[in-house]
């Protein structure tokens, strides 16, 4: 059965703009993540790419994002035509 996710092989900060133009049609999860005053999102490491908001949360694919060298971790919903709702507590 194929994964409803990928761990990428990436520690490359990206600008938001980067991210949505390389991950249409995904949900991303973000390391080491940036956010102006306003917070609007500037940009992340991206780590983790689904078909759905934490996809692979069973399998552990997290786990190793918990520590202080993640930064602050944050999701980018790039899905397209779906219901999408996102909350899960790190």
């Amino acid at each position: 059965m194929e994964k409803a996710y990928v761990v990428l092989d990436n520690d490359r900060f990206m600008t938001a703009q980067e991210i949505e133009e390389l991950y249409d049609g995904w949900w991303v999860f973000l390391t080491n993540a940036e956010f102006a005053e306003d917070r609007l999102l500037l940009g992340g490491i991206p780590r983790v790419i689904g078909k759905r908001a934490y996809a692979g949360e069973k399998d552990g694919v997290y786990d190793k994002f918990k520590s202080q060298d993640s930064g602050v971790v944050c999701d980018m919903v790039l899905l397209r035509n779906e219901a999408t709702i996102t909350s899960v507590g790190f």
